[in-house]
């Protein structure tokens, strides 16, 4: 029992050695842009979660802005992927039921707020 017991303590040292560095690299990797899509599906989960402020208002336009300007040169283009964004959630809003949008805001709700204050802190450079 007991050298069963060292043999898991050793792989999993193991496993920890060689992943650390796999980790710190991937840690250093950028986050791919996200699109207008994204930002404004993230800013309507806000909304429907009654997560509201201005941080989290003047982080949404800055990256919206931002973003629309640096992948869209065609302002209808741009205007389907901001609607695509609203539509995708109001389609989850009404998916999650009565009393379901609770955990949708706990989770996505709380990580799109922090976002979009942090954009405007200027704690997160896009």
């Amino acid at each position: 029992m007991a050298d069963k017991f060292v043999k898991s303590r050793w792989g999993c040292a193991a496993g920890v050695i060689v992943a650390a560095p796999l980790l710190s690299a991937a840690m250093l990797i950028p986050d791919p842009p996200r699109s207008p899509r994204q930002v404004v599906y993230d800013y309507m989960v806000t909304s429907y979660c009654s997560i509201g402020g201005s941080e989290i208002q003047a982080g949404y336009e800055a990256e919206l802005r931002l973003i629309t300007a640096r992948f869209y040169r065609n302002p209808r283009d741009a205007s389907a992927a901001k609607l695509a964004g609203w539509s995708d959630a109001d389609a989850e809003w009404a998916n999650r039921g009565l009393g379901g949008f609770k955990g949708w805001c706990r989770t996505e709700g709380r990580a799109a707020a922090e976002r979009f204050r942090a954009i405007a802190r200027g704690e997160l450079k896009l």
